[in-house]
């Protein structure tokens, strides 16, 4: 560790002023020219993402017209009425007339010590 920081030392102590000086401006230019790169290419991709538009203003309109006024809606052939082909459960459920208890703590341990 002290042969690290005396081989820095004495390279420190070896070179002149300008010539660490020209090192930091050679320096500053590579990172300016870095930074300004990445600036062109997040602008240029920024722009390339801004035109493409999300949605299609013809089938939006489409869209509206269709559920406003029903408009596009081709009929269905053979319609079947969705009430005869499957009872609901809500109306199975509403001309139920049996009444359930509510059970008790007790009455659930004793049915799971029969199984």
């Amino acid at each position: 560790m002290e042969a690290d920081e005396a081989q820095l030392d004495s390279e420190k102590n070896s070179r002149t002023f300008d010539q660490v000086n020209k090192q930091i401006v050679a320096m500053n230019k590579h990172l300016e020219s870095l930074l300004n790169s990445l600036a062109d290419n997040a602008r240029s991709q920024a722009d390339a993402h801004a035109d493409v538009p999300t949605y299609n203003n013809h089938d939006t309109q489409k869209l509206v017209r269709a559920v406003i006024n029903g408009e596009g809606l081709r009929p269905t052939r053979g319609a079947v009425s969705t009430e005869n082909a499957q009872p609901s459960v809500s109306a199975a459920g509403a001309s139920s007339t049996t009444h359930v208890p509510p059970r008790s703590a007790g009455s659930a341990t004793a049915q799971q010590q029969r199984r």
